[in-house]
């Protein structure tokens, strides 16, 4: 889990795959970002019931904005 993501995109950029969900917040004040923890939590648990998470998590990233607006995507998309 990130608030820097341009930092988080120089160095996966080094590699292949990243083993694991890479969660990217949006930097906020505490209350905001509990709220895009929460909003976040809540996403993953609804995956969990429609997708094998082995396979989700794999080169995904998500990305949790203060409005609470989640995009996912497989990297390197971003590039």
């Amino acid at each position: 889990m990130t608030h820097d993501a341009a930092d988080f995109r120089r160095l996966v950029g080094r590699t292949h795959i990243h083993p694991g969900l890479v969660v990217i917040l949006e930097a906020a004040d505490r209350a905001t970002t509990e709220r895009m923890v929460r909003a976040f939590l809540d996403f993953v648990e609804e995956k969990r019931e429609q997708e094998d998470p082995a396979t989700y998590m794999v080169n995904r990233v998500v990305e949790v904005t203060s409005a609470l607006v989640i995009t996912t995507y497989k990297l390197p998309e971003y590039e």
